[in-house]
């Protein structure tokens, strides 16, 4: 420990500079204090007898130069108590216990308690027993990985499909040849990195949620659907989380990869601000290695070093822009900035340059759409939900019509830019394929990500055409009312398309995103319902947000908790008129499932566009171009509402912006000096935060 902890420098030394060796003072003669031996000793050749007896002086030292000695001892302790349970702070420890095999020990400087990567690159033999006890049987986990492989896997970049069959065999044969659960004591075992298991167990836990499914723990051989209590994936994520290590200082891409699928499955169990860290950590990870930035080869390369850089840089590229998507999505669900502009990067998008194809089933024109796609969600998340402008004028004034023009403004702006340069140029190409012929989900994620982005955007408009005060503020109806028709017409297709995903067996029941689209557009179909389009789709959103809830999907529960809220005080309105079917269940809409597509079955197309456009509803139709703006209501059949039925859809409508982001903040339709009402906190079960 004298390697680690270094000797501080005194301030002030309390006592004699000396002391009398015991010869010396024994005859009570001056000593010279020399050593080994003083003068008197060495005179009558008694040098070797010459001992100096072990006194302490009292020193003054700093004070941070103590917290720091201390800091310093109690990191070796804490070093020594995981290197196994027969070594204690108080006995003489082996620097490096023979559990794990080091190649090198690292040349730490003496004032250093920082660890080295290399420190990190091994686990405890109590964390291996932990990862042994709870390790599946092989075929369980090819059938795991293959399920993520196969779904998520396609549109990011979260597995090396070189590298896992190895990586599989590799652990398998390690805990194999240790023998770990047969042996009561550590053992010499070779190394093995915290990274790999990190990886490997993330793996298992998100596959099993998106397959919902858990081992027989009696037979362990038998795949069942997890109970109503257990939530699948949890130990499994117990695991990765106890392997994962922070203090990396040159991440690797299995170590980013890692990240991202912890944050993915952590969605699911109500860690909002635990995903936003995690995300944050993988994409500055990224950062820190350089991915976010153009890779040159370094120069006189060999022709097999050559090919192994372009490889690299195409993960790399993969794996930039899979953390940029998730990333920004995710900000956006949360009202939180993005850790990264699109500016900010001049990596090549996935399918420029020369692609280099690798052994997976990687979509690079997907991911590509996704990333198009998020550049405009960050946008209009600030344009749009962001603060209010500010600028430096002295004079400047922000006032409650201003506000509310200027986000009518920004709204419009936006639906016109996402529709014309998004989905009728980057998106048209996806509208002519049939979804059920695709063995995946990404098309179908890419609509569902496409029409929350529309939700979101014209959402807050219903606030304004709720509230009679604002209606002055809205000067084109036309394009007001063209925006809310696409809003309701993206809410339809979201449901259309759950529906078929559920058909084919492709719902994930425990997914968070799918639990979320689905919700948005029920809330927006609802509000559209209030002013006269069909509420068909919100039973049959109902239905299938019910049965995701019954199979404890737990984001569906608190979803489907809100809906209710909501339905409580639309009946609380007589002049209202909707009416769900809470007794209604998917089963009843869909009688049979199929258990796959059929690829014979190219007869059945289906592609949500081709079933529902961007049409007005007909109320929406009948209203004229030059109509006066104070007969929005009227024309809507708010002219027959009471005071009170007014004030409450105003409220509701609020209150489901509100619940469009984490924090529950407000957007600016009622200026910056005062909140706007909500629906009471404790009328819903779980609070805000949960949501």
């Amino acid at each position: 420990m004298d390697a680690f902890v270094s000797a501080p420098t005194p301030l002030k030394v309390f006592g004699r500079g000396h002391y009398a060796c015991t010869r010396c003072k024994a005859s009570k003669i001056k000593c010279s204090g020399e050593k080994p031996a003083c003068a008197n000793c060495k005179l009558v050749d008694k040098g070797h007898l010459c001992h100096y007896p072990l006194r302490d002086r009292k020193i003054v030292i700093m004070e941070s130069d103590l917290n720091k000695l201390q800091a310093q001892l109690k990191h070796m302790e804490e070093m020594l108590k995981l290197q196994g349970p027969s070594v204690t702070p108080g006995s003489p420890p082996d620097p490096w216990p023979t559990i794990q095999s080091r190649d090198h020990v690292p040349d730490l400087p003496a004032d250093s308690y920082l660890l080295a990567d290399a420190e990190n690159d091994f686990v405890p033999y109590k964390l291996l027993m932990l990862c042994a006890h709870h390790l599946p049987p092989q075929f369980y986990s090819v059938k795991l990985i293959n399920a993520v492989c196969q779904t998520y896997s396609l549109e990011f970049y979260l597995v090396d499909g070189e590298q896992i069959d190895a990586l599989v065999a590799e652990i398998y044969g390690f805990f194999a040849a240790s023998n770990l659960l047969e042996k009561s004591h550590p053992a010499t075992l070779p190394p093995m990195s915290p990274v790999p298991l990190c990886h490997f167990f993330s793996l298992l836990a998100f596959a099993e949620q998106l397959l919902n499914l858990s081992l027989d723990p009696l037979s362990l051989s038998v795949l069942v659907q997890s109970p109503a209590k257990k939530v699948p994936g949890k130990d499994f994520f117990s695991i990765a989380t106890k392997l994962f290590h922070l203090s990396y200082e040159q991440p690797s891409i299995q170590f980013i990869q890692s990240l991202v699928i912890l944050g993915l499955f952590a969605c699911n169990l109500n860690r909002y601000n635990t995903v936003y860290n995690f995300f944050g950590v993988a994409l500055r990870s990224a950062v820190a290695n350089g991915y976010h930035r153009r890779m040159e080869p370094p120069v006189n390369l060999g022709a097999e070093e050559l090919e192994r850089h372009k490889v690299y840089e195409e993960k790399t590229k993969r794996l930039w822009w899979s953390i940029f998507v998730v990333d920004n999505i995710w900000a956006a669900r949360m009202n939180m900035p993005v850790h990264i502009d699109y500016t900010d990067t001049d990596v090549a998008l996935p399918t420029e340059g020369p692609v280099i194809r690798l052994k997976d089933t990687y979509d690079a024109e997907s991911l590509e759409c996704n990333v198009h796609l998020v550049k405009y969600l960050a946008k209009f998340n600030k344009l749009i939900y962001g603060p209010n402008v500010r600028t430096m004028s002295v004079n400047y004034i922000t006032t409650d019509s201003m506000n509310q023009k200027l986000l009518v403004k920004n709204i419009l702006l936006c639906i016109d830019d996402i529709v014309l340069q998004y989905e009728e140029v980057t998106l048209s190409p996806q509208k002519k394929k049939n979804m059920l012929l695709l063995p995946d989900r990404n098309l179908a994620n890419l609509f569902l990500r496409y029409n929350q982005l529309i939700i979101l955007v014209v959402e807050p408009l219903f606030s304004l055409i709720f509230d009679e005060s604002s209606a002055a503020n809205i000067e084109d109806i036309d394009a007001v009312f063209l925006a809310i028709s696409r809003g309701v017409a993206a809410a339809t297709r979201t449901v259309l398309i759950f529906l078929k995903l559920y058909e084919y067996n492709k719902l994930f029941v425990l997914g968070f995103w799918d639990s979320r689209h689905l919700f948005s557009a029920l809330m927006i179909l609802i509000l559209a319902s209030v002013v006269g389009c069909d509420s068909d789709n919100c039973t049959k959103a109902v239905a299938l947000l019910t049965y995701m809830a019954e199979n404890n999907n737990i984001n569906a529960k608190n979803y489907l908790h809100k809906v209710e809220v909501v339905h409580g005080y639309l009946n609380e309105m007589p002049e209202l008129s909707l009416n769900l079917d809470w007794s209604c269940r998917i089963s009843d809409t869909i009688a049979q499932k199929a258990e796959t597509f059929k690829a014979e079955q190219h007869d059945v197309f289906f592609n949500p566009f081709a079933e529902i456009g961007n049409t007005l509803p007909a109320l929406f139709k009948n209203l004229s171009r030059n109509q006066s703006v104070t007969l929005l209501h009227d024309e809507l059949g708010f002219h027959s509402f009471s005071r009170h039925t007014r004030e409450k859809l105003l409220i509701i409508s609020k209150s489901i912006q509100s619940w469009d982001n984490y924090s529950g903040l407000p957007i600016h339709l009622s200026g910056t000096a005062r909140c706007p009402p909500m629906l009471a906190p404790n009328s819903i079960r779980s609070g805000n935060q949960s949501m």
